[in-house]
């Protein structure tokens, strides 16, 4: 039996990775000079770029035992979790695994992190469907833009200094762009957990699995 992937992501990869095990000759078609589409990693002078995905989450436990499986679960680490919100000409620096950092910074007046309590409310609430291996659960509540969905639930400050510049950060998105449901993930698998990464790039796990494929 024969089957050919269309695109050396990390999902292409994997479904090949299957399809070997099932028995499958397998070829991976890809257009790009290098795998892993927005999980690839460029080495250049001595220095390691992620050029989309920066951060795994501890709470990724498919694909952790992905890793596992193949073989490269020692390349895998903590990583530094800390980002900057910039406001009035200062640097709120906040920890994701660290729920007490958002409630102690000064980023916020005291009524705009009660206003934020709401998306935790939220993300708790949509939990059981936002699942990234069945985004159609999500049918019903993926139907606002997250700007819509900011307005609808907290306040202005929320919105400009703590929604839009992480969604700038993870996603490269815009608040227009992107809906209320990429929040509810954010917050479910980024927020009060550990972020992992590896010294030789996101990409270690799409390039471990590429060596082990017949990949064009």
């Amino acid at each position: 039996m024969r089957a050919i992937v269309v695109g050396a992501g990390i999902a292409g990869l994997t479904a090949a990775y299957r399809l070997r095990q099932a028995g499958y000759e397998v070829r991976v078609l890809e257009a790009e000079g290098i795998v892993g589409g927005r999980m690839s990693t460029v080495h250049r002078d001595g220095f390691v770029l992620d050029q989309a995905a920066s951060l795994l989450s501890r709470r990724y436990t498919q694909m952790q035992r992905l890793v596992a499986e193949v073989g490269v679960a020692e390349l895998l680490e903590i990583t530094h979790d800390e980002m900057g919100f910039y406001r009035e000409g200062k640097i709120h620096r906040v920890r994701a695994h660290s729920r007490l950092d958002m409630a102690r910074t000064k980023l916020l007046s005291p009524r705009s992190k009660a206003e934020a309590l709401k998306l935790l409310v939220d993300a708790r609430r949509m939990a059981k469907r936002v699942d990234t291996g069945n985004m159609s659960k999500t049918a019903g509540i993926d139907s606002e833009t997250l700007r819509e969905y900011a307005d609808r639930r907290v306040n202005a400050e929320v919105r400009d200094f703590v929604i839009d510049p992480t969604i700038r950060s993870l996603y490269g998105g815009t608040l227009d762009e992107l809906s209320g449901v990429e929040l509810a993930f954010l917050i479910q698998n980024f927020l009060g957990t550990r972020l992992m990464n590896s010294r030789s790039g996101v990409g270690f796990l799409v390039e471990a699995l590429a060596e082990r494929l017949d990949v064009q």
